[in-house]
């Protein structure tokens, strides 16, 4: 207890009782220890139980890895996943999500979409509905062939008022070559492609009027041609 950082103490004291009641015979845990000088570092721990044959206590059987620059280099990842403009996931092949960054809070909290503890150990058809997973569907397959893909979901509709989701889809190659699953990044374009549609429902206008504008002069110069014609006429007539 003295040496477990005392935020982790709960699961690691947890995780010991479960083994020493034999409920279970293993566990692999993670962990922040307190050096005397007060810094930390991270730790893997793998504990077994081997049984005795009286009623004497297990002997536990502890493996210590230091994962500190492993955890270092998780961390600035996990900044950088976070700052990032849209939500990142990671699906691996089964489909299930793996990792949210924390625009997944923020656009929970916005009514975006479901929150991360929704989403993170759960099937992708599960936090899609089902209109989505049919449209995304062929996507995926695509991605896990290994091709990266970028596509526009649209949401919504009727009730609501449609939205839209840039979706890029980047295969992810382990070092064996193996394809354990996918990145996937989904920016909320609803401004932009709002804008969009303005920009060409402004631009149709403009080229209706222009049409009109022609239409007008070559009416003008007909009118003006067939003017004077009638003066010749009239002139004649007189």
């Amino acid at each position: 207890s003295q040496m477990i950082h005392s935020e982790d103490l709960d699961s690691c004291s947890e995780s010991m009782e479960m083994l020493l009641t034999g409920d279970i015979q293993e566990y692999s845990i993670e962990y922040r220890c307190v050096h005397a000088d007060g810094s930390l570092i991270w730790v893997h721990q793998v504990v077994s139980a081997i049984s005795s044959n009286d009623d004497t206590a297990p002997l536990l059987i502890a493996l210590f890895e230091d994962i500190q620059h492993r955890k270092s280099i998780e961390q600035r990842l996990q900044v950088l996943a976070d700052s990032l403009p849209g939500l990142l996931l990671y699906i691996d092949r089964s489909l299930v999500i793996q990792f949210v960054n924390e625009m997944g809070e923020k656009w929970h909290a916005k009514g975006l979409g479901p929150a991360t503890d929704d989403m993170l150990g759960h099937h992708l058809e599960k936090v899609l509905s089902q209109e989505q997973y049919s449209f995304v569907a062929p996507w995926i397959e695509r991605a896990l062939n290994g091709e990266t893909v970028e596509f526009v979901m649209p949401e919504g509709g009727l009730n609501s008022e449609p939205r839209f989701r840039s979706v890029i889809y980047a295969p992810h190659y382990a070092e064996d070559g193996s394809m354990p699953g996918f990145f996937a990044l989904v920016m909320d374009i609803t401004d932009r492609r709002r804008a969009e549609l303005k920009r060409d429902e402004l631009e149709r206008h403009l080229m209706e009027a222009q049409k009109m504008e022609a239409v007008g002069t070559l009416a003008g110069g007909i009118a003006h041609d067939f003017n004077n014609m009638l003066q010749v006429i009239l002139g004649y007539s007189d």
